[in-house]
């Protein structure tokens, strides 16, 4: 696979999360400092058994709402791909076809996190709780998790994201999941000839 298409691939994966904290609407004209972030989504993608012919891929896609807005969303690659949207929960995802020949390639690299939402890789105890609280499937997490926290209203999203960047003041706050891949991530795209 040539070097392009392998940048174009990994740019991909980079833009979905680069995307995802875009910018945080302010929750008061005065009150509420708005901050952004810049988040990048890499995924590796292991050479697929013999005999396999394609490889097919779902990547989530961040979306607007009252907590967050996306703004700068850019996928980039060089296979052909459908933006969908899941019925169930209303979640956006692309969904790509790669050539088995081409998924071998050790230029391709795709990292995630096991996270249901980028709060949880606020390590609990930054927060003063014990655990992250498991919210029923059906229910929106955010609000579940504002209920069942006390954190005021289950509909106040946006203070619960302010008490959760308010209480994370360093990466030792952030679980390793997340920092494992973000160093995976960087490792893979400063690796002599990867470029």
């Amino acid at each position: 696979m040539n070097s392009r298409r392998i940048v174009a691939l990994a740019y991909m994966f980079v833009a979905v999360i680069a995307a995802m904290c875009g910018r945080i609407p302010a929750f008061s004209e005065t009150s509420i400092a708005v901050r952004s972030f810049e988040f990048t989504y890499v995924t590796k993608i292991p050479a697929l058994p013999g005999g396999a012919k394609i490889s097919r891929i779902w990547i989530p896609v961040p979306q607007s709402d009252a907590d967050q807005t996306i703004s700068g969303l850019k996928i980039e690659s060089p296979f052909p791909y459908a933006p969908h949207r899941e019925a169930e929960y209303g979640n956006g995802y692309v969904y790509l076809e790669v050539p088995a020949a081409e998924v071998a390639s050790p230029h391709v690299l795709v990292v995630g996190h096991p996270y249901v939402d980028i709060w949880q890789a606020v390590k609990p105890a930054a927060l003063g709780i014990p655990a992250w609280p498991v919210i029923p499937r059906g229910t929106p997490w955010k609000e579940g998790v504002l209920s069942a926290l006390g954190w005021g209203t289950d509909t106040d999203t946006a203070a619960g994201w302010k008490r959760i960047l308010a209480s994370a003041r360093s990466y030792a706050d952030l679980e390793s999941e997340l920092l494992g891949r973000v160093e995976e991530l960087i490792d893979f795209v400063t690796a002599p000839g990867t470029g």
